[in-house]
């Protein structure tokens, strides 16, 4: 199943990147997002159609971590 797969992807960034942040999408995490990140390495569920979402997750993170500076 793929998302199987997907689980053993997140565990294995977590392992190469610790501090990555680590996201997931699509079907199971749209219908079961609390039980999608209790059970896997992901950090973070979209739920439904993500291109927006995915722009302002990284936004935020991107600020919180002093990384991004609007207006430069």
């Amino acid at each position: 199943m793929v998302y199987d797969q997907a689980k053993k992807i997140a565990s294995l960034a977590k392992e190469v990147v610790p501090d990555a942040l680590r996201i997931i999408g699509g079907y199971p995490p749209s219908i079961f997002p609390e039980k999608v990140i209790e059970e896997s390495d992901y950090q973070l569920a979209v739920i439904g159609y993500g291109e927006e979402a995915m722009v302002e997750i990284l936004l935020r993170h991107m600020m919180n971590n002093r990384k991004y500076s609007p207006g430069i």
